[in-house]
């Protein structure tokens, strides 16, 4: 039976900034800010003095406290799973992976076109007909892997 590694990671501050940029910008898509301590320690983070673990559990501890002012309105973007970022993190992960030389800075320029192009490649409603729409992704991943000149509109993305 094959186990999961864990792999291990260097501290390089740059990598773990854009991580953190990006994380954060995917966040912001769906109107979702972050707190000033979530800042704080990412900064920590990318310095080298936390670790990703202890990031995790002083988020987790901060938000016991339920009075807390901000803590309503920063938990979900603080320790919430975001479905666009984790899938953008991954894809990021597996180019590179494929040999692809990939970055994450079209995932932040474009956050809510590659957003809502994966919900049109996902969606269809055929009472109503509606097809799934795979031209959003493609044109996205063209620009991405191969240096493609699409503009990618937000809006194209919007059904009529």
């Amino acid at each position: 039976m094959n186990e999961y590694k864990i792999k291990t990671y260097t501290n390089n501050a740059v990598k773990q900034k854009e991580y953190w940029d990006t994380a954060i910008g995917l966040q912001d898509v769906d109107g979702l800010k972050p707190s000033e301590y979530l800042h704080e320690l990412s900064e920590q983070n990318v310095n080298g003095i936390l670790p990703i673990q202890t990031v995790k559990e002083k988020l987790n501890e901060y938000y016991k406290d339920a009075s807390k002012s901000e803590g309503a309105k920063t938990m979900e973007c603080d320790i919430g799973e975001g479905n666009t970022r984790t899938t953008a993190v991954f894809m990021e992960l597996y180019l590179n992976s494929r040999g692809f030389c990939v970055n994450n800075e079209m995932f932040q320029e474009h956050a809510k076109y590659y957003r809502d192009a994966m919900v049109r490649a996902n969606y269809a409603d055929y009472a109503k007909g509606v097809d799934t729409e795979f031209g959003f992704l493609e044109r996205f991943y063209e620009n991405l892997l191969f240096h493609g000149k699409y503009i990618l509109k937000n809006d194209d993305t919007i059904l009529a």
